[in-house]
Order: structure tokens, then sequence, then C-alpha cells
């Protein structure tokens, strides 16, 4: 819990949606799976994205390929998938669309190794992405 209690120290809140892009180096919207919902964030974001930010997704169902209309640059845009109980079990999915540039994912997985995560590359979109594609026939079978 002391980790936690922490990281609220180091956390900025901003609600201007320009003043909260203005320094950044990596995006990572986190709203519910709702398509419409990332889709709506990304059009108000695009305004302020510059073509240096690493824009990403936090999802574990939607392709980054679904919502790249809607980003302003989409070879700077993947996915980016933490794990539940990040704190535990600090897995960071990374999926890139075949848009995304091959850099976008090094400098997405070197986010995620600052982040203390461990990240998995998916080379290819897939629904469920890893994690999930374990977890559903697991528990469908219990």
């Amino acid at each position: 819990m002391q980790v936690i209690k922490s990281a609220g120290d180091k956390i900025d809140y901003e609600a201007d949606l320009a003043k909260a892009l203005a320094d950044a180096g990596l995006v990572n919207e986190c709203l519910p799976e709702v398509l419409s919902t990332k889709q709506d964030f990304f059009k108000k974001a695009a305004p302020f994205i510059t073509k240096e930010i690493v824009v990403a997704t936090n999802n574990s169902s939607l392709l980054p390929s679904q919502m790249t209309p809607d980003v302003s640059y989409p070879e700077n845009f993947l996915a980016m998938h933490f794990a539940n109980m990040i704190w535990q079990e600090n897995l960071c999915e990374i999926m890139p669309s075949m848009l995304t540039a091959p850099g976008t994912t090094e400098k997405a997985k070197d986010y995620a190794l600052k982040m203390g995560m461990c990240p998995i590359v998916m080379n290819k979109e897939h629904a469920g992405y890893l994690l999930n594609s374990l977890l559903i026939p697991f528990l469908n079978v219990a």
C-alpha cells in the first residue's frame, strides 16, 4: 500500500485538456471500453496532440485499428493494456496496429519499463490480447 500512497504524490491533475497535453511524451487514455467514448476522446484531444507524443489506449478487448481514424498521428498510436492488480502483476501488453511505426512500439516499451512494468509486445492485433486470451477459456471451463 505504501507504493500506492507514494504514487499519488507524483501525479499532477489537470482538467484543461490543452494544458494537460502541453508537455506530454505519452498520453494513455483509460476510459471505459466503449468504442464511441474512446473515439470521442481522441477527436477532442486531436488539436493538442503533436507528432512527438506517443498516444495509447488502455483496454483489453478493443483493437487499436478501431480507433486509428480518430487519432492525430496513427503512426504514433497503439494499445498499452495494464494487467489487473497492476501493483502486483506488473504486465503491460503493447499492441501496435498495422499503421504504428516501429519506433513508437519501442518508445512504448521504454515507457513501460520506466514505470516498472514488464512489457509484452503483441506482433499482431488480437482481440483479448494475451492475458484475456488465456484467462477467458480458463474461466469458461471452470
